[in-house]
């Protein structure tokens, strides 16, 4: 966890719910920033979504480093599986396994795609983020477009 991240305290919703718990349990905060640092960088659909769910109970920053981390690894599994295709010679032996490897990058793909455009969004100001006051700065405001969203506004 980075040491921008180690300090935060969440302002709203879950997050502050969490920051009141922290008072009686000191490394709650600390704990929810790592499991929500470790979600946001992860490839598995359950932990990821839960991860943006709760991704503006964090700084901006804390958001961004582990969606990029997880968009590079997920490009790089990807290109790796892809160049695994080609050594299978029978497609359909053993158990289909260019069809799996396939499958697999292809999620890794759409993955990778989603998180370039989240992140895309998140640096050009969408959402409000701890630390920042709704309309300010940070915050793109409601009805402008964004970077690679398919949302209509």
């Amino acid at each position: 966890m980075s040491t921008l991240c180690q300090n935060i305290r969440p302002y709203r919703g879950l997050g502050t719910s969490v920051s009141r718990a922290a008072k009686s349990n000191v490394g709650g905060v600390s704990e929810f920033v790592q499991l929500l640092e470790k979600s946001l960088g992860s490839f598995d659909l359950e932990e990821l979504g839960a991860g943006v769910a709760f991704m503006q109970a964090l700084p901006r920053a804390c958001v961004l480093t582990p969606l990029r981390t997880q968009q590079q690894l997920a490009t790089r599994n990807r290109d790796h599986l892809d160049s695994l295709v080609s050594t299978v010679e029978d497609r359909a032996r053993p158990s289909h396994t260019a069809d799996l490897l396939e499958l697999w990058s292809g999620s890794l793909s759409a993955i990778a795609t989603w998180s370039s455009l989240l992140i895309q969004r998140l640096e050009a100001g969408e959402y409000v983020m701890a630390g920042e006051k709704p309309g300010g700065a940070g915050a793109r405001r409601e009805g402008r477009s964004s970077p690679g969203s398919k949302r209509a506004r």
